[in-house]
């Protein structure tokens, strides 16, 4: 754990057998002529569990919480890990995150349009974390605190980035303006992560279009193939689509993601307008957890439409 442990040379003297010939009792063997005592060597600490800080968004059910999820359920599935967990607000993921044994701290949203907050903010993040995280991880493009708050502890820290926007972009989407010096930390911060870990191609060369550089690197989301293929396989398509309500010549799209401009569901509905009822044998199916008066604003557009009949809004979803 780092601390250093120095052990001194010691005096010893031999003695005839028999009693000892001095207090201690003790029989020691001298060093031979010119030796030096051993170099200081960094305990280890077995058997205690990596204490992992998680910087989220937020709690809601969105794309990279989710995988936060599905983190924390196989992390602790494999034992070793204490997981904690800060995000702004709550939110229906914070009840699955506890389930899965972690630690769910709320904080305040980042302030980037104001340094002095900003600065403020990571300066109680870290007191929060000081001395009781071994690594910090950052699970979106606008958490980059997570890894100044490893830069101040001096501890090893993990980027994880999705958006394969600008910074500038996905600030203006959840919080407004950006303030130049909070984008220089961010920037920074890029370059002092231990590793950055982009889930796309595109969002690392985003990232370096805005002549950002660091230790980047790209692990794609994967599917769980084996687990697609069970449902599959005890699952019959044609009794599913029944149950759904869906006709078996029907060509259904599925957008999964939370409603919310960003997504883009309103171009998607209004594109939709443009099928010919005649040729209207494809049907969407937009799937989320809805965010205030955007996805109401996409119900009245398809009833004033006339879409009804071919776009269906339904709440987040376990089983997609």
């Amino acid at each position: 754990n780092g601390d250093r442990v120095e052990l001194p040379p010691v005096v010893l003297t031999f003695g005839a057998p028999g009693p000892p010939s001095s207090s201690s009792g003790a029989a020691h063997r001298v060093p031979a002529e010119g030796a030096t005592p051993s170099q200081p060597r960094r305990r280890r600490i077995r058997n205690r569990r990596i204490r992992v800080l998680w910087h989220a968004r937020s709690l809601d059910e969105g794309g990279s919480q989710l995988r936060l999820r599905e983190l924390m359920e196989h992390l602790r599935g494999s034992g070793g890990f204490e997981n904690t967990v800060v995000a702004p607000g709550n939110g229906p993921l914070r009840h699955a995150l506890e389930l899965a044994g972690a630690t769910v701290r709320t904080i305040p949203s980042p302030s980037m349009d104001d340094p002095e907050e900003y600065e403020a903010q990571v300066t109680q993040l870290a007191s929060l974390a000081a001395g009781g995280v071994d690594v910090v991880v950052g699970t979106t493009l606008t958490c980059f605190q997570a890894v100044e708050v490893a830069e101040r502890l001096g501890l090893p820290s993990v980027w994880r980035i999705g958006e394969a926007e600008p910074i500038r972009t996905v600030v203006r989407w959840l919080y407004g303006d950006l303030h130049p010096e909070i984008e220089q930390r961010a920037e920074r911060a890029a370059a002092a992560a231990s590793v950055v870990l982009f889930t796309s191609s595109e969002a690392m060369r985003v990232c370096r279009a805005s002549d950002w550089s660091g230790r980047f690197t790209v692990v794609r989301t994967g599917t769980d193939v084996a687990g697609a293929s069970a449902y599959r396989a005890t699952h019959d398509r044609l009794a599913a689509r029944h149950a759904l309500g869906v006709a078996p010549e029907e060509r259904l799209l599925v957008l999964a993601a939370t409603i919310w401009p960003v997504k883009g569901q309103a171009l998607l509905a209004a594109a939709l307008a443009f099928v010919s009822p005649g040729q209207r044998r494809l049907t969407c199916a937009i799937v989320g957890e809805p965010h205030g008066e955007y996805a109401a604003a996409i119900s009245r557009f398809v009833e004033r439409a006339g879409l009804a009949s071919a776009v269906r809004i339904l709440p987040f979803c376990k089983d997609l």
